[in-house]
């Protein structure tokens, strides 16, 4: 986080518990918030004011912020993997995933931006028209109905 973006948080604090900002907290919060990213920071402050009066500090936004990724992460379940990956890609495709969900995307578009990033290439089964699908499907139980006589 930049010293700027940090005084845009701390703006947001001060409008909670009346603190007042200056040229170093910028700096300090910066250094300890690390690449934290500016929106979800502050959505973390607005849930912390929502629920204690207690000032909040660098430590307890990092602790927030984690714990919102936990969920987010555990709501969104298992990376929908390619087939076939090594576990070491499996681990990049993994961290890359996460990372598009810890932005705001949905699963979907982690997937697809995951895929991106990794330069995977889906293969999907071409579309078959209905009626072929209908005729397949009849086949397959005629075939199967065949074995088991």
């Amino acid at each position: 986080m930049m010293p700027s973006e940090a005084a845009k948080l701390l703006g947001v604090c001060a409008a909670f518990d009346m603190r007042t900002v200056g040229e170093a907290d910028s700096k300090v919060w910066a250094a300890a918030l690390g690449d934290l990213d500016l929106g979800e920071a502050s959505n973390a402050v607005v849930a912390h004011y929502s629920t204690t009066t207690e000032r909040i500090m660098p430590a307890s936004l990092m602790a927030a912020v984690k714990a919102n990724r936990r969920r987010i992460i555990a709501a969104a379940g298992e990376p929908p993997f390619p087939p076939g990956l090594p576990y070491q890609a499996e681990q990049r495709y993994r961290r890359a995933w996460h990372a598009r969900l810890m932005n705001g995307h949905p699963p979907a578009a982690a997937r697809a931006l995951a895929d991106r990033d990794l330069g995977i290439t889906r293969r999907t089964a071409p579309e078959i028209p209905a009626p072929q699908q209908v005729r397949l499907a009849l086949e397959r139980f005629t075939r199967a109905r065949k074995v088991t006589r």
